[in-house]
């Protein structure tokens, strides 16, 4: 498959972080690249901020509350294993 027609059925998913936390820009794209290690994770510069970005196809998949209109007009609702994952999050954050 060419590099165009790969691009164009690839998801990108984006992260903006504020240029005040460098350690945050670093912890999401650390967190990024682990969930698909031989996916680049770009980082492009904007005012006052830096965006994570990584394409892939599979982003919907991780993502399932991904999809079509603003986000504000549709419901977001966490997968069990999301919402095991922020829980487990939680208790780690509570005992610190």
């Amino acid at each position: 498959m060419r590099a165009a027609a790969r691009a164009a059925i690839a998801s990108g998913e984006s992260l903006a972080c504020d240029d005040k936390y460098p350690r945050l820009i670093d912890e999401a794209a650390a967190a990024i690249a682990s969930l698909h290690p031989s996916r680049p994770v770009h980082r492009v510069q904007a005012a006052g901020c830096t965006a994570v970005v990584s394409y892939w196809r599979h982003w919907p998949c991780l993502f399932p509350q991904h999809g079509p209109g603003p986000k504000h007009q549709r419901r977001i609702v966490l997968d069990d294993w999301q919402r095991a994952i922020v829980s487990s999050i939680r208790k780690r954050s509570c005992a610190a």
